[in-house]
């Protein structure tokens, strides 16, 4: 006899294809599917396993006041486990946290919880790009961050409970790694494009430079942001910089900074667009991007398990 078990995996069915998102929404403006996550089960005793898991990886659990990010020291504490020193949470001084309306922060959760880690698949699988996830619970009446825009597009999978959201129009295009919205808050248009509240099993997608903030209801919510990470044109051409332009000898010539006059401009675009437009480096380039891109795997136990008989006792 066999006995079958089923890995409890996330479920998101997006009501569009892969290209009409693509040419419509990616990049371009913010799109919310409402259900679209109604398939995912995701309960209290999945976010204590993933705190549980975090106390064993450094620096994935965080708590953020509503203004800035508390010292670990008020809500960790050390112990002696085994012989070893090691930082565990103090359950105590969190839930003071949570009762002034912190919210606690988990970084790359696809690390701490199979469930999530399917989740980003599925949408990692959906568009055909790298995505990982922060977690964010709080229980109070308060935003976690503010008004602010992600360098990296985002989807928002709420997950337990609800969250309001406001999204305004971009002010500054396509911001990348260290172009933060930080000395940027006066910019923020003064209406948002979208007001709404997020449901438990709905998603909403957020381009990157879009201004947003969720802020919690005064009850338990729990919600991830999943972040989509491309390779920019940036990229490619910082790769043709380290990889091919080496090679040109007008490129290793030595400025000529004591006559401008010698600069010999038309030679270096010459060169470096001939490296850039060439269908050898791009494919090249494409390949390197796929080889280095490592994509967690669980062992896989549980379609093992059935293909092995039961021992009936």
């Amino acid at each position: 006899m066999y006995r079958l078990y089923k890995l409890p995996l996330a479920m998101i069915n997006f009501p569009i294809e892969k290209e009409a998102f693509l040419k419509s929404f990616f990049e371009k403006k913010p799109a919310l599917f409402r259900g679209a996550a109604s398939g995912c089960r995701f309960d209290w005793l999945s976010v204590d396993e993933a705190i549980y898991a975090s106390q064993s990886s450094p620096l994935k659990i965080k708590i953020h006041s509503g203004t800035e990010y508390l010292s670990p020291e008020s809500y960790e504490w050390k112990c002696i486990e085994v012989g070893v020193l090691k930082s565990q949470l103090n359950a105590t001084e969190i839930h003071r946290h949570f009762d002034d309306g912190a919210t606690l922060v988990f970084n790359r959760i696809e690390s701490l919880s199979l469930k999530i880690r399917n989740i980003c698949r599925q949408i990692s699988d959906f568009l055909s790009m790298n995505v990982v996830a922060n977690g964010y619970l709080s229980f109070g009446k308060q935003g976690s961050f503010g008004d602010h825009w992600d360098t990296h597009d985002v989807f928002a999978v709420q997950l337990i409970g609800r969250k309001n959201w406001k999204i305004y129009n971009s002010t500054f295009k396509l911001p990348i790694e260290g172009q933060t919205s930080r000395d940027q808050k006066h910019l923020r248009p003064s209406r948002p494009e979208l007001d709404f509240t997020l449901e438990e099993g709905d998603i909403v997608y957020i381009p990157r430079g879009w201004w947003h903030s969720a802020t919690a209801l005064g009850e338990p919510t729990f919600h991830i942001a999943a972040g989509i990470h491309t390779n920019k044109y940036l990229d490619y051409i910082d790769w043709i910089v380290k990889t091919k332009l080496k090679n040109s000898e007008i490129l290793r010539t030595s400025l000529p900074l004591h006559h401008m006059g010698l600069f010999n401009m038309e030679k270096i675009i010459e060169d470096v667009n001939q490296e850039i437009l060439s269908p050898q480096n791009i494919t090249e380039y494409i390949e390197s991007i796929s080889s280095q891109t490592v994509v967690a795997s669980d062992i896989g136990v549980t379609e093992y398990a059935k293909r092995l008989p039961r021992q009936r006792d």
